[in-house]
């Protein structure tokens, strides 16, 4: 009968032991996911990758609004203005800076 008691005992202890740390996990992964996650953002967004395609995209934008028609121009300075403020202004060269402050003067 004690051989019994101390299995069944044993084997609450590893049950207990189990489902708590299954919940410490979770609350530790609860808790530092969302830190993880800003770091990794943070690596990506200061990768040349990402930086010279920032560049690439935004002078593409500069160039189609100075090739649009008037009534499209209006259009295009909306999507423009959001995408600059995605990106740091003191990234950016001196030509898209330039008219990135031209055209949020408008």
């Amino acid at each position: 009968m004690k051989g019994i008691s101390t299995f069944l005992g044993g084997l609450l202890l590893v049950i207990a032991l189990i489902v708590g740390m299954k919940f410490l996990g979770f609350n530790l992964w609860a808790y530092f996911a969302p830190k993880e996650a800003a770091v990794e953002r943070e690596v990506f967004e200061n990768t040349k990758g990402y930086n010279d395609g920032m560049v690439r995209d935004l002078e593409n934008l500069m160039i189609e609004y100075k090739k649009a028609p008037k009534d499209q121009q209006a259009s295009l300075k909306d999507v423009i203005l959001h995408r600059f403020s995605v990106y740091p202004e003191e990234k950016l060269p001196s030509n898209l800076r330039t008219f990135y402050n031209e055209i949020r003067s408008e």
